[in-house]
C-alpha cells in the first residue's frame, strides 16, 4: 500500500510564537503514522527575520520542512498559497491546515489526519445524496405525472442525475486533486462509471419491482445504494486519480 504523504501547513503570523518547539512537537508524531510520510510546510512572510533563521536551521535537522517565501495580506491567501504548493510541488495527498487546537495538541495529528482523509468520501456521498434527490424526483415526476413506465423513466433519471453528480464532484468533492486527465476524458470516464453503477441500479430496481413486487420508490433507493460503492471506488482511482509528475 502506498505511503500517503501528509502535509501540515503553517502560515507565519504571531512572531511571539516558539516555531521551534513547534515544528519539532509535529516532526516527533511521525512515529505514530506508520502509514503516512509527514512534511511540514511553513508560509513565510518575511516579518520576523529570526523565525526566518530559526526555520533555516531547522531545515538542517528536518529534511521535510519547507519554507515558501510570500507576502501574506491575510490567513486565507496564506492557506492558499500553501494548498497550491503543497498539491503541485509536494504531491501531497492529504493537507491539514495548522490551527490553535492542533498548535496546541499536536498529539491530535492522527485524529485530524483520518478526519480530513474521509472528507473526501463524506462529499462525495453528499454529492451522491444530491444526485439521488435528481434521480428520485425526476422518476416520481415521470411515472406520476407524465405516466412514462417505470423501465422507461428510470434511464432518464438516472442519466439526468449522472451529469448533475459529475459537475458537483469536479468543482467541489476532487477539486483539490492533481489531476492529469482533461476535463472531457473526466467526463467521459464519469460516465462510463455512472453507465456501470447505473445498470447495477437499474437492474437491482427492476429486479425488486418485477421480481419481488416493491414499491418502485423503494425498490429505486435500494438501486441507489447498491450502486454507490462501485460508483466512488472507480471514480476516486480513475476518473479523478492522482497525477504525480
Amino acid at each position: 500500500m502506498k505511503t500517503k504523504t501528509v502535509c501540515i501547513i503553517i502560515p507565519v503570523h504571531d512572531s511571539a510564537d516558539d516555531f521551534s518547539m513547534l515544528i519539532s512537537k509535529i516532526f516527533d508524531q511521525q512515529a505514530h503514522l506508520k502509514s503516512y510520510h509527514l512534511t511540514i510546510l511553513v508560509i513565510d512572510d518575511g516579518s520576523s527575520a529570526q523565525i526566518n533563521s530559526t526555520l533555516k536551521s531547522l531545515q538542517g535537522r528536518y529534511p521535510d520542512l519547507y519554507i515558501l517565501d510570500r507576502d501574506i495580506t491575510d490567513l486565507e491567501e496564506a492557506y492558499k498559497n500553501g494548498m497550491s504548493y503543497a498539491n503541485d510541488q509536494l504531491k501531497a495527498d492529504i493537507t491539514i491546515k495548522m490551527n490553535a487546537f492542533l498548535r496546541n495538541n499536536p498529539g491530535i495529528l492522527y485524529l485530524k489526519i483520518r478526519l480530513d482523509e474521509s472528507r473526501e468520501f463524506i462529499k462525495y456521498a453528499v454529492v451522491g445524496a444530491s444526485g439521488a434527490l435528481v434521480n428520485m424526483g425526476l422518476l416520481i415526476i415521470l411515472t406520476r405525472y407524465f405516466l412514462i413506465a417505470v423501465e422507461y423513466a428510470s434511464p432518464v433519471a438516472i442519466e439526468t442525475a449522472i451529469i448533475s453528480n459529475f459537475i458537483l464532484n469536479n468543482i467541489w468533492t476532487f477539486k483539490n486533486r492533481s489531476v492529469k486527465a482533461t476535463i472531457i476524458i473526466r467526463f467521459i470516464r464519469f460516465h462510463m462509471v455512472a453507465l456501470i453503477a447505473g445498470f447495477v441500479n437499474y437492474i437491482v430496481l427492476l429486479a425488486l419491482v418485477f421480481g419481488v413486487g416493491l414499491v418502485d420508490v423503494l425498490a429505486n433507493i435500494i438501486g441507489i445504494a447498491s450502486a454507490m460503492i462501485v460508483n466512488y471506488a472507480l471514480n476516486s482511482s480513475w476518473t479523478w486519480r492522482r497525477y504525480y509528475a
